[in-house]
């Protein structure tokens, strides 16, 4: 878990500290690098390090949340009508894999590190954060109840980590749009309908 306050010094010190274990993980596995050797990375010293984070697995899960959040966030705000992944044709999905083909350092480390839970806690957090004060559009087969909207959210993060994390281990060779139309033919096979 992290500890974080809305304080510039705070985030520095996080940032500082993401890029020191950023820098000890090109030489070494995480579970091999000690606090030292972060501390010696990050130039953050060993109290700020453990007020802010409970273990190095939190400072990844930190930037994926920062990573993901933004993503989400930024979606939100280009496409106002649209829920989420399954609406409207599948922007989402495109939107989502866009981002990710320049910048794909942190879901590479989750993936390094064996913690691909990282990614999808992150995905679930922003997910409820960002789509789930929106009112669903006339597009969208969901409804409005509670539970409809936490299996909606399950599906899709689910898919959307499945397919970032085998799409990245196979050097992201696929473009985002033939991800898309890829999903889509699988969920029309398997009668869930297309995107």
């Amino acid at each position: 878990m992290y500890h974080m306050k809305n304080d510039l010094r705070v985030t520095k010190s996080a940032e500082q500290l993401y890029v020191g274990l950023s820098r000890c993980m090109q030489q070494k596995k995480i579970e091999d690098i000690t606090s030292w050797e972060l501390q010696e990375a990050s130039g953050v010293g060993r109290t700020t390090y453990f007020r802010l984070f409970d273990s190095k697995y939190d400072i990844l899960q930190w930037k994926c949340d920062q990573h993901v959040y933004r993503l989400f966030s930024a979606y939100a705000k280009d496409c106002p009508a649209d829920t989420g992944g399954f609406s409207a044709g599948g922007r989402f999905f495109r939107y989502f894999f866009d981002y990710w083909r320049d910048d794909s350092l942190i879901i590479e480390q989750a993936i390094d590190t064996g913690r691909v839970d990282i990614v999808y806690e992150a995905c679930r957090k922003s997910g409820e954060k960002v789509f789930r004060q929106r009112k669903p559009s006339g597009e969208d087969e969901i409804g409005d109840a509670a539970w409809e909207q936490d299996y909606a959210l399950c599906l899709q993060n689910g898919m959307l980590v499945s397919v970032l994390t085998t799409w990245v281990r196979r050097g992201k060779k696929e473009r985002p749009e033939e991800l898309r139309k890829f999903i889509g033919r699988m969920l029309a096979y398997a009668g869930y309908g297309a995107l």
